[in-house]
């Protein structure tokens, strides 16, 4: 982890001084002018955007150093990959335990490769009786809207052209990005032409800042952050079947979040469900939002927490809710938080965590581990498959797991842990607990197991946030057919196949992409022509410098380097010419000594 409060040395004449100076560590600017496709366009990126990430690597001693006024601060978090680990059966569990090991074949190159063995654990409910818990909830307003359809924005076309998929609603769906800026979607798959389609709920921002909101690239709107550093968006699909990149940027925090949504050929479309932050701190009354759509107009819907009855909410003439709910203080826990409206396959949810260390409210997510899943909810007659991963944990330290199983993982070399858990039916919920052995980190997730739930196929990326540079990372799949090929897509581009086991659950990995922020990594059953899952992967954070380097320079997009400059100035001057285009980064590697002023344009 980088922080993200850079020391610099200034000196004058003979006497050297210190002085702290705000840099900025993975800071895109976009171009704020809007863009307006015609309805008959599909728009690509056409923003000039630039990162500066500066990597304090020695005391930098400069003569004169100007930075362009008005550039926020953020860090980044590591790349985290599961790594093998054997799977620890539970006594209690009902399911016999099995292993992804013979479901993964060798894959086509191009970016995939089989060389891991996710574990599967045998999952056990923590909680069966109702337990009570003093909430208040408040409904809120002030959410923004967007028309996909009037702005002419389509989906980006998966090159296999359209496809058929199975029921899919939105599970976690959420990413953190830079800063722990957070972002929840309501549903991974919505249908075209439809009008209050999905929601996206992202917090962590300033409070007031503007928030500025692109659809597959295109500047779609700019929404101010309410004073709890929250944005809530509800999104009108246009015509158009693929999948849609959201990216959010605070023009004065500097933060980044992102996140996909496909748009499905086939229903039904169900209900979905997001919360923000995903932790909050109930000692000092934290609270959180929740954000629903697609359920009746005009109405009420109940909320539950794990799953327990906590009252109702009102929904609009858009068929949305969105309310806040602060709970009391039930100590360091994960809850699920749902809503239905009584009707068999309306119960959608989201797991997320009261703790201590999450920050001072209204801030949230400052916790150092967290637990996120494919699926919050199962259904209680069939049971399931949920894929979980935990990010955060030291390198190579073990990972304990308990409550939902007994057992555990070796955290990777970037500290993540991640497996497959099989639920046989039952009613109630299940806490899993991820304990760092070593480094004491903890982090926590609740699945609900309901009759009212319907299950849907998902997919995650372990993590979603990762740093740019050589290595991969694991995706994981639950509930599509059973030892069935699927082809995986990233941005769209054909990658290679992958199997699913004979639960339908299966696991890749995938070769990091090279640049951009928001990048849509896809699972297509039946050879590409079956039911599709897509999930977000975002780069951003601080990759190494190249050895021997002094002021390294990577673009996207002109000369893409790594070039390698003696100065500051040097590089500012290239990139002020045109010489690095796209998105830039600026890397300081050694002491430079500026004898000039160097400035940005």
């Amino acid at each position: 982890m980088f922080s993200n409060l850079g020391r610099c040395v200034v000196r004058t004449g003979s006497k050297p001084f210190l002085t702290y100076v705000n840099l900025l560590l993975n800071r895109k600017v976009k171009n704020q002018q809007e863009h307006r496709p015609r309805a008959d366009t599909v728009m690509s990126k056409t923003h000039k955007s630039f990162r500066f990430i500066v990597v304090l690597l020695a005391i930098i001693a400069v003569s004169t150093l100007a930075i362009a006024a008005g550039w926020g601060s953020s860090y980044a978090f590591g790349l985290f990959a599961p790594s093998q680990a054997a799977a620890v059966p539970l006594e209690t569990a009902t399911n016999a335990e099995s292993s992804l090991a013979d479901s993964i074949n060798q894959l086509s190159t191009n970016g995939i490769e089989s060389t891991e063995t996710v574990p599967v654990f045998e999952g056990r409910l923590t909680q069966t009786e109702s337990v009570v818990q003093p909430v208040t909830i408040t409904n809120e307003e002030g959410d923004g809207n967007i028309d996909m359809g009037e702005m002419g924005i389509r989906p980006t076309i998966d090159p296999v052209g359209l496809r058929r998929s199975r029921p899919g609603r939105g599970g976690d769906g959420a990413a953190h990005g830079t800063s722990n800026a957070h972002l929840g979607i309501t549903h991974e798959f919505v249908n075209q032409n439809t009008t209050s389609a999905f929601g996206t709920l992202s917090s962590g921002w300033t409070p007031a800042e503007s928030v500025q909101f692109y659809l597959n690239g295109v500047l779609a709107s700019t929404f101010a952050a309410n004073a709890d550093g929250v944005v809530a968006v509800g999104i009108n699909t246009g015509a158009g079947f693929g999948f849609i990149t959201i990216d959010q940027i605070g023009l004065t925090s500097g933060k980044e979040v992102g996140g996909v949504v496909q748009v499905s050929s086939t229903g039904p479309y169900l209900t979905g469900v997001t919360g923000a932050a995903h932790a909050i701190n109930t000692t000092a009354s934290g609270k959180f939002y929740l954000y629903g759509w697609r359920y009746p107009v005009s109405s009420t819907v109940n909320l539950y927490r794990d799953g327990v009855s906590i009252g109702t909410a009102a929904t609009s003439a858009a068929g949305r809710f969105f309310v806040t709910v602060t709970p009391a203080n039930s100590g360091d826990t994960s809850v699920n938080y749902s809503a239905d409206t009584g009707a068999a396959g309306s119960m959608a949810g989201v797991s997320l965590e009261e703790r201590a260390d999450a920050g001072t409210p209204p801030a949230g997510d400052q916790n150092a581990a967290r637990v996120f899943y494919d699926r919050a909810t199962l259904n209680s007659a069939t049971g399931g498959t949920v894929a979980l991963v935990g990010e955060g944990f030291q390198a190579g330290e073990t990972v304990n797991l308990t409550g939902c199983v007994v057992g555990s993982v070796v955290a990777s070399a970037n500290g993540a842990a991640a497996a497959f858990i099989s639920y046989g039916p039952a009613a109630g919920v299940s806490q899993c607990v991820l304990t760092g052995a070593s480094s004491g980190r903890i982090g926590r997730g609740t699945v609900l197991l309901h009759a009212n739930v319907t299950n849907s196929r998902g997919l995650i990326v372990a993590p979603s946030f990762v740093t740019p540079g050589s290595g991969a990372l694991t995706v994981l799949a639950t509930k599509l057919p059973a030892s069935d090929l699927g082809q995986i897509y990233l941005d769209g581009v054909l990658q290679g196949t992958a199997t699913t086991n004979a639960s339908g659950d299966g696991a890749f990995t995938l070769t990091k992409p090279a640049s951009g922020f928001v990048h849509s990594v896809s699972w297509i059953a039946t050879s590409g022509t079956g039911p599709d899952q897509a999930a977000a992967l975002l780069l951003g954070g601080v990759p190494p410098c190249t050895a021997g380097n002094t002021v390294e320079v990577v673009a996207s997009a002109g000369t893409m380097g790594p070039t390698n400059y003696l100065t500051v100035k040097g590089a500012f001057d290239a990139i002020n010419a045109g010489t690095h285009q796209g998105d830039v980064d600026v890397k300081v590697c050694q002491n430079t000594v500026e004898t000039a002023t160097a400035s940005l344009n």
